[in-house]
């Protein structure tokens, strides 16, 4: 609870994170998530943040594809594009109002979503 008011930069520094061993879950407002899936706590944190940004929100509505370029999926799991890339994914299919409802409701909305994938996994070259 100490680093709710830290600078992001201090929480990633903290020792306890070497420290303490793997994370086993997350705790937000004395509820409890749980590791699995991997991403579903920052998704749902992030969809959150976004959604209570309303203009920043409707931006993003009329895109199809997002990027981040700081994403390193050798040092994290979670990624900003994939995020808001859920977020238009479930405000278009009329589930985004039900997957922000609760944990149980977007773990539920996750568990029974549909993601089509290319198989590749690396983006490739774009000339």
């Amino acid at each position: 609870m100490d680093l709710l008011n830290a600078s992001p930069a201090d929480a990633k520094r903290d020792p306890r994170l070497q420290e303490s061993g793997r994370l086993t879950g997350f705790r937000f407002f004395k509820e409890e998530w749980p590791n699995k899936p991997p991403k579903a706590f920052y998704d749902w944190i992030y969809l959150n943040a976004l959604h209570r940004q309303r203009e920043l929100a409707e931006a993003v509505i009329h895109y199809d594809i997002f990027t981040d370029i700081a994403f390193n999926p050798e040092k994290s799991i979670n990624c900003r594009a994939g995020a808001v890339a859920l977020y238009v994914a479930l405000s278009r299919r009329g589930e985004l109002l039900k997957a922000l409802s609760s944990r149980e409701a977007f773990l539920d909305v996750e568990a029974n979503a549909t993601i089509k994938d290319d198989g590749q996994g690396v983006q490739g070259s774009l000339f």
